[in-house]
């Protein structure tokens, strides 16, 4: 009977394509690069001046590395995003048990979206990583009981807990994965409302938990909604031709001012662009400024809903990509962001390479989250459609994996649509890994015979 994780499909094929992916990444992108974002979260955890403007999770996750080897904190994460996302990938695809494993690999790890973001050292690719692989765990769950699987299990639990304290929003990717990790650990029998009922309950502890950890760790609290909320409301403004800010946030601003510093998909140009804007966010907020504002824009949004509509809809669109300008919503490069006493960073020799691949995708419009969902959407519903076409039993394990790691695409997409401050595509990062993964569990669910996930008795001793 099996008692571990299965490897079933070529193992050396596997290890091949993971080890060639990592060694490429980390050497044409050593030492990983590194926004204004990422320099302002590694002197944060050098410095210990630790702002809710990024979760402190995250910072404290970077000044554990930076203790390991000082100066090197973000090398160190991310050569860890890079070898645990090859893991977390070679366990989802060894899950297949034939060639079409080696190939899903080796889809995901050189497809253009990957190639361009993996090097990244952003919080959304860390979450990535980590989701990946608390997935791969539970998919590679063995059905008996074992201390393995209990090992497992546990692992992956923690990881989806360490997801939701790297991103608040993670919680929204992170609830249908639960749901699915809830009926792995008590049974087939446990699936449906009992597994979402236990799930959410899950998930909302987990999601107060690390709220409350991030505030205790937090020194100067930043109220970050507040970017989304003003651009949104400078949105709706301009298609209403009124001003919807709140004059305590911008006294002298104007329509034409409005129309100026706003950027479609970047609500970050409304403060670099112009200075209307007199409260910044991002050192704090008031209660009563908290009140005005989050007041101005639930009524914007009541009162003019298709204009917010259209503007949050826009910004998704564009974050999965634009046929007519393909250089919308993939912003990345091989920066190194100097930042106050942050010791100096120098690209590798190799980076110009990196640089200008990524640049030849993006210029040919190959950065496009936008297909690569529509794909994997397409072949996990032939997958079923197959399935249930030729009357052939699924396997239980994949087809519930399917559905969990579907829905936790979905719900992050959601949530970026409602909370998004740009359209980068690197908040969709997620979507575009789960779905990935989901293609290969309906592959696994309509090639295998039919298996349950009922926990089964250990094997007697002899």
């Amino acid at each position: 009977m099996q008692t571990g994780i299965r490897i079933s499909s070529p193992r050396a094929l596997l290890v091949a394509f993971g080890g060639l992916w990592c060694a490429l990444v980390m050497t044409l992108s050593f030492p990983g690069y590194a926004s204004f974002d990422t320099a302002y979260q590694w002197w944060m955890a050098r410095s210990g001046e630790v702002s809710s403007l990024w979760p402190p999770t995250y910072i404290y996750l970077i000044k554990g590395l930076e203790l390991l080897s000082p100066g090197h904190g973000p090398t160190l994460l991310f050569f860890l995003n890079v070898a645990l996302f090859a893991v977390g990938a070679a366990i989802v695809a060894a899950q297949t048990r034939s060639a079409l494993g080696v190939i899903g690999l080796a889809v995901l790890l050189f497809s253009p979206a990957i190639w361009v973001l993996m090097p990244q050292i952003w919080s959304d690719v860390a979450v990535g990583v980590v989701l990946l692989l608390g997935a791969a765990l539970v998919y590679a769950c063995p059905p008996i009981r074992s201390p393995i699987r209990t090992a497992l299990l546990v692992a992956s639990f923690a990881l989806f807990a360490l997801a939701v304290g790297i991103r608040h929003n993670a919680i929204a990717a992170v609830f249908p994965l639960l749901c699915w990790w809830c009926g792995t650990f008590i049974g087939r029998s446990a699936w449906a409302l009992k597994a979402l009922f236990l799930g959410g309950a899950i998930s909302l502890a987990l999601f107060a938990s690390a709220s409350l950890l991030n505030q205790s760790l937090t020194r100067v609290k930043a109220d970050t909604w507040a970017i989304t909320a003003l651009w949104d409301l400078q949105a709706i403004s301009i298609s209403q031709q009124q001003l919807l800010w709140p004059r305590q946030f911008a006294p002298t601003a104007t329509l034409q001012g409005m129309r100026s510093t706003f950027d479609p998909i970047n609500a970050v140009s409304t403060y670099a662009l112009g200075n209307d804007i007199v409260v910044n966010s991002t050192l704090g907020l008031t209660a009563d400024q908290r009140g005005v504002l989050f007041s101005a824009w639930s009524r914007a949004i009541v009162a003019y809903p298709i204009d917010y509509a259209k503007h949050r809809t826009r910004v998704i669109v564009a974050m999965l990509g634009d046929k007519a300008n393909p250089a919308l919503g993939t912003s990345f490069g091989a920066a190194q962001t100097p930042f106050k006493d942050n010791p100096e960073r120098k690209n590798g020799p190799y980076s110009a390479l990196w640089n200008r691949s990524a640049e030849w995708l993006r210029e040919h419009g190959l950065i496009h989250g936008g297909y690569w969902v529509g794909l994997a959407g397409l072949l996990i519903a032939g997958c079923l459609a197959a399935s249930r076409i030729s009357g052939r039993s699924m396997s239980t394990n994949a087809s519930q994996a399917v559905f969990a790691l579907v829905g936790s695409a979905a719900l992050y997409l959601a949530s970026l649509w409602v909370a998004a401050p740009t359209s980068d595509l690197r908040y969709a990062f997620w979507p575009l890994v789960s779905m990935w993964a989901g293609v290969m569990c309906a592959l696994r669910a309509v090639t295998s015979r039919g298996e349950e996930i009922g926990i089964a008795k250990s094997p007697p001793r002899r």
